[in-house]
């Protein structure tokens, strides 16, 4: 049974290590327009997050997999990553929101007076402001999306709640086999959250 499972562990690691990378980058970007001068872009940045953000997860995959109306075609595990990232950019643009609005005014304020460019402004004063902040809201959204790459099993991806399922179904043990998958959640929920933390001390530290 554990070597059964643990094969699913490699498939849900690289959903979520997938869509993570998407949702971190997108986020980003969605963060930038959502800041921007001209209000059309900033527009299209809170209509994305509302959008992305309201529609349950689970919609987003079958969208994904249905190749967005037939534009494109995704193999299942392609459908899940995509999907999951790009709903993942929504919250992780409020995590880059909440972290910047934190900036104490003053600095913001001291970052206009001199005139800094907007890539300046983030390099030097925002974002070495909202690291720890940040470290510990990307750590818990990690753990959420970890948790969310469960569902790329209705999409018959081969990760570890999949196979737990198949197990089930195979030899029975229902309360055994999914016991053991949970196991196997916390602790690589527990490897995430670890390191963050060690990340985000050190950060305190220094400042």
């Amino acid at each position: 049974m554990l070597e059964f499972l643990a094969q699913g562990i490699v498939t849900t690691v690289q959903v979520t290590l997938g869509a993570f990378a998407v949702a971190v980058v997108l986020g980003a970007l969605v963060t930038v327009a959502r800041r921007s001068p001209a209000k059309a872009v900033r527009i299209i940045g809170g209509v994305y997050v509302a959008v992305l953000r309201g529609v349950p997860p689970v919609a987003w995959l079958l969208v994904a997999y249905y190749g967005f109306g037939g534009v494109v075609s995704l193999p299942p595990l392609g459908a899940a990553v995509v999907a999951l990232g790009l709903v993942g950019a929504a919250y992780m643009a409020e995590i880059y929101r909440a972290a910047l609005e934190a900036v104490p005014q003053g600095q913001v304020d001291a970052a206009d007076a001199l005139a800094l460019s907007r890539w300046d402004k983030y390099r030097l004063v925002l974002l070495p402001n909202t690291a720890a902040l940040l470290a510990a809201s990307t750590a818990s959204y990690a753990i959420s999306l970890l948790k969310d790459s469960a569902l790329a099993s209705l999409l018959s991806v081969a990760e570890l709640t999949f196979r737990a399922n198949q197990y089930r179904q195979a030899l029975g043990q229902p309360i055994q086999v999914f016991a053991i998958a949970s196991a196997f959640y916390v602790i690589l929920s527990v490897l995430v959250a670890v390191p963050a933390r060690h990340v985000e001390q050190r950060i305190l530290e220094r400042h």
